[in-house]
């Protein structure tokens, strides 16, 4: 007889399958927003004025998302820890 799977076990691993990228896009998006709030503040003594709004724009852009992945992966974790009580 086949392995039968059930849509919650299905679930599961799909969920983890995308937990590792999503860490990493988190990190990366971190990371990023970081990097474009150091380099802000650096652009108009190099005469880059605009690059500053555009470095301050990309940090915002960066957090938001971070943010939103961040819930989501949040949630799944305690959606986790309910299923294991």
């Amino acid at each position: 007889m086949g392995h039968a799977y059930s849509a919650e076990s299905l679930l599961e691993g799909k969920t983890e399958v995308l937990e590792g990228p999503l860490w990493a896009a988190l990190n990366t998006l971190e990371e990023g927003a970081a990097m474009s709030h150091r380099l802000a503040p650096e652009s108009p003594y190099r005469e880059h004025e605009h690059a500053a709004a555009r470095f301050e724009e990309r940090a915002r852009r960066n957090e938001e998302l971070a943010n939103l992945i961040g819930k989501a992966l949040e949630n799944d974790g305690q959606e986790a820890a309910k299923d294991q009580v």
